[in-house]
């Protein structure tokens, strides 16, 4: 008989604000990036962009549509008290599996075309370097940052819970 196992992650609202914030900046570069090539007739221009929204609202469904609504075991909480309802569960998903989630996949995309394509970034129709670094520099920077002293954002915190069954 499998013995369930719960694996569970804290998360500072001052980092998930500070996450959103670099994130749509990055967004915003893909997309113009994306319309750059698009003018310049290239059919697969929007390959990158499309491809991680598919991953990201993949995500989102197994997560917050599979675990959370239909399953009942995807849990997220305030640990000094207090549950959220659906609305706002749905709200951090959408940061956490969508938004996030096209991102690593947008960004894992671009390394790879740049590194198979024929221009260098630093030439017309290679990836910018600031999308190329983007991604790394936000996962190393935002947490810093989001302990700062004058970031004072949103002191709370979630608790993320996901029951496992832990082998056979």
């Amino acid at each position: 008989m499998a013995e369930e196992v719960s694996h569970s992650r804290l998360f500072q609202l001052d980092f998930a604000y500070l996450d959103v914030a670099w994130t749509l900046v990055f967004y915003a570069a893909v997309w113009r990036r994306c319309s750059r090539k698009a003018a310049e007739g290239q059919p697969t221009a929007w390959a990158v962009w499309k491809i991680g929204q598919y991953f990201g609202f993949f995500a989102l469904l197994a997560d917050y549509v599979a675990m959370y609504l239909l399953d009942g075991r995807r849990t997220i909480s305030f640990p000094e008290g207090g549950s959220m309802g659906a609305v706002e569960t749905g709200v951090f998903f959408m940061w956490f599996d969508w938004i996030n989630g096209s991102t690593i996949m947008m960004w894992a995309m671009l390394v790879v075309e740049d590194l198979l394509s024929k221009e260098k970034p630093t030439q017309p129709g290679g990836t910018p370097w600031a999308l190329l670094i983007a991604v790394p520099a936000c996962f190393w920077a935002v947490p810093a940052l989001s302990q700062a002293d004058w970031v004072h954002l949103d002191d709370r915190v979630l608790l993320a819970d996901r029951p496992t069954d832990d082998g056979p």
